[in-house]
């Protein structure tokens, strides 16, 4: 209760906070001068007086004090969770403080890398979107990642060209909820909800996602599956119409931890498939468009391996009957839900250094990631359009390549859209907005 009641509280401080913060570049900037070898400087940050202190996590206190494990576990929480703010600010000065306490490239998080792979590469990804790089201005050119932290704190500079209230369109919004519920009620209601299971079995009951983002005057548009929908999260699309107007969309991810493309079929029995199904039950009614992403992780685990149900020892066609699976499955959720879904290929890994030992590795997800798109290109070129078309490829793969003669398939992951060396950063959102166009979705 004293959580939800500060949540509240965070509501009415967030209206009235001073909006002069400190910039993702300058706290990049911190984090290099406190931990350089010679002569670190002793960075004390400035708590946020907009925070009620319960909710600042990262404190060492009697009241609330959690190890840096726990604190990275909560911090995934909190930022891709479909709710934005407050989690989202929650999340960022997490990231804020652990970049200064555990920074990556210290001895304690050198042994937390190895002694938590997983979360640690998770915490990593939301650190670079987060935080994004230390650029200039005369180097970012057309295409250049927007850090969540400076976009959630009114420091993103862009200008949306025909957008009259453009303002409202860079921030995920203020606390509100439908329907006249403070954030605090609508998550106690959730909390309720999720306490009976005989209750959360029954999709009538089930608590619809309500994020503090979906307001009237803010349209969103949700991107289901795996962490690769975090490479978009909280960022608008800003798509031009026939008309000359101007849709503009707060991506909100709501992630599927693990999601593989061969998951998604009605007979896998699987969590990742059940948590898919309840994130689909709890779209809000008015949702009809999601994205969506899958593929990636078979590509880089699943697919190949003789004693993997559904595959065979020819990679092609492992990859053929994959995709075929994926693109039938999705069309009946599509057909279940009443939704037009609008699926995300899978990008090619970027260059890593062969000294590490994983090139051969890399080469073949390349390989696969290859196959994997060319066929799910002719799949959705090849649907039948006499009934009403619902899945729609967003087909950009190609603007992504970067060449590379040392790699197998000739090219990798153009440094541009590179957040961790696996997922992108956001600045590739300028194809993704035309890929929809092209792609004749409604």
């Amino acid at each position: 209760q004293d959580i939800l009641r500060s949540l509240d509280e965070m509501k009415e401080n967030l209206l009235q906070r001073d909006e002069t913060e400190i910039t993702a570049a300058a706290i990049l900037g911190l984090v290099s001068r406190a931990t350089q070898k010679k002569n670190p400087i002793s960075v004390t940050i400035q708590e946020p007086n907009h925070i009620p202190s319960v909710l600042q996590f990262w404190e060492e206190s009697n009241y609330n004090s959690l190890s840096p494990l726990l604190q990275i576990l909560l911090l995934k929480l909190l930022y891709s969770a479909p709710i934005g703010t407050p989690f989202l600010e929650l999340a960022c000065h997490g990231i804020h403080h652990l970049s200064l306490s555990l920074p990556t490239s210290s001895k304690e998080g050198r042994a937390f890398a190895n002694s938590h792979k997983s979360h640690w590469a998770y915490y990593i990804l939301i650190y670079k979107i987060v935080l994004g790089e230390r650029v200039k201005k005369s180097r970012r050119g057309t295409r250049y990642h927007y850090p969540i932290w400076d976009i959630v704190h009114h420091l993103d500079q862009r200008k949306f060209s025909n957008s009259v209230n453009c303002e409202d369109h860079r921030y995920p919004g203020e606390m509100r909820a439908d329907k006249g519920l403070t954030i605090a009620r609508h998550l106690e209601k959730t909390i309720q909800s999720l306490s009976y299971q005989d209750e959360f079995s029954s999709r009538a009951t089930l608590p619809r996602m309500n994020p503090a983002c979906l307001t009237p005057s803010k349209k969103v548009i949700f991107a289901l599956g795996d962490s690769h929908v975090l490479s978009l999260g909280w960022q608008t699309l800003q798509i031009t119409t026939e008309t000359g107007g101007e849709l503009l969309r707060t991506i909100v991810p709501n992630p599927v931890t693990g999601l593989k493309a061969w998951h998604t079929r009605d007979a896998t029995n699987f969590f990742t498939k059940y948590n898919l199904e309840c994130c689909l039950q709890r779209l809000p009614p008015t949702c009809k468009t999601i994205i969506l992403s899958a593929g990636e992780i078979d590509c880089r685990e699943g697919i190949g391996g003789a004693l993997l149900e559904g595959y065979s020892n020819e990679c092609e066609v492992a990859v053929q009957n994959t995709v075929k699976e994926y693109v039938s499955a999705i069309n009946i959720i599509a057909t279940r839900y009443d939704l037009q879904i609008l699926l995300l290929p899978v990008a090619p890994h970027a260059y890593r250094s062969e000294k590490n030992g994983r090139a051969l590795g890399r080469g073949l997800r390349r390989q696969r990631m290859l196959i994997w798109n060319e066929v799910l290109r002719k799949l959705c070129g090849e649907q039948n359009t006499a009934n009403k078309q619902r899945v729609f490829l967003l087909d950009y793969e190609e603007s992504l390549r970067a060449q590379n003669d040392s790699s197998p398939v000739g090219f990798v992951l153009s440094p541009v859209y590179n957040a961790d060396f696996t997922h992108m950063n956001s600045a590739f959102l300028p194809l993704l907005e035309e890929a929809i166009v092209k792609s004749n979705c409604n």
